[in-house]
């Protein structure tokens, strides 16, 4: 089965900030998402995401670093057909058909443009 991982990145606003200095402090984000945000919009000078995560904010990020997977792990992203006794078999066949479609180099690309890597072994 193919699985997807997402590369960690540091980030930094490609903008000057809007808002005036700040004593440094670590800000902890509840989730990747909201560092993100926080480093776009400016209130965060830098921050640690995922690199899927700034898909759209290319204007408005700078990538400083790129974590190496050896020193991250991959997050990989599986994915299986459940045994569910009530579906009949389109539904089943459906199933089916999404996981193989998730595994197929037409889903590779999708991901690869999202800024998912594809290449895992």
């Amino acid at each position: 089965m193919q699985a997807f991982w997402r590369k960690q990145t540091t980030y930094r606003p490609s903008q000057p900030s809007r808002f005036p200095k700040r004593s440094t402090k670590i800000n902890e984000c509840a989730n990747v998402g909201a560092v993100t945000s926080a480093v776009a919009e400016g209130s965060n000078e830098v921050g640690t995401v995922y690199y899927s995560d700034t898909y759209g904010l290319e204007d408005r990020l700078k990538v400083l670093q790129v974590v190496p997977y050896d020193l991250t792990g991959n997050v990989i992203y599986p994915a299986a057909q459940v045994v569910n006794k009530e579906a009949d078999e389109t539904e089943q066949a459906a199933a089916k058909d999404f996981v193989e479609f998730l595994t197929s180099d037409e889903a590779a690309a999708i991901f690869r443009n999202y800024y998912f890597d594809t290449e895992v072994e």
